[in-house]
């Protein structure tokens, strides 16, 4: 079974805005796979979907976790269970980074390991990223881009 670890230290300043302070959402990534193991990201994105729920939204902004599945050519990604989960692909418009990146498992990390096009991008959004944490075979990944 992948392993699924979050550091809170990291991450502690995930926390929701204090009432009456407008900040912009937090920007959250979640590159997957083919072959990914659902639990592990669908548990990211309840993460912050409880955390939006608890924000105070009534004043009419926005939630302040914004969260994307990213995949290297966009469109569907089949899971582990074959559930397919609509993804956004990697492009320029992500240049600026994320709050943070989690980059998720699955048999096609091992490719993707491999591939140069992803992990050019992955090098070019790290330093623009506060946090990026893995998924069980996610670590692959982010070991080839090399150190963050």
């Amino acid at each position: 079974m992948p392993q699924m670890h979050l550091d809170t230290t990291r991450i502690t300043w995930l926390h929701t805005p204090a009432l009456n302070v407008r900040t912009a959402a937090r920007r959250i990534g979640i590159l997957l796979f083919d072959g990914f193991w659902l639990l592990g990201p669908g548990t990211v994105v309840e993460m912050f979907q409880s955390a939006n729920e608890l924000a105070d939204t009534r004043s009419g902004e926005d939630p302040p976790y914004e969260v994307q599945f990213l995949s290297m050519e966009g469109g569907n990604v089949a899971s582990s269970s074959s559930a397919r989960i609509w993804t956004d692909r990697i492009d320029t418009r992500f240049g600026s980074g994320f709050d943070v990146l989690f980059i998720a498992g699955g048999y096609g990390a091992h490719a993707a390991a491999r591939d140069e096009r992803l992990l050019n991008w992955l090098r070019a959004v790290q330093s623009r990223t506060r946090a990026i944490e893995t998924i069980g075979e996610g670590r692959l990944v982010l070991e080839a881009a090399g150190p963050t």
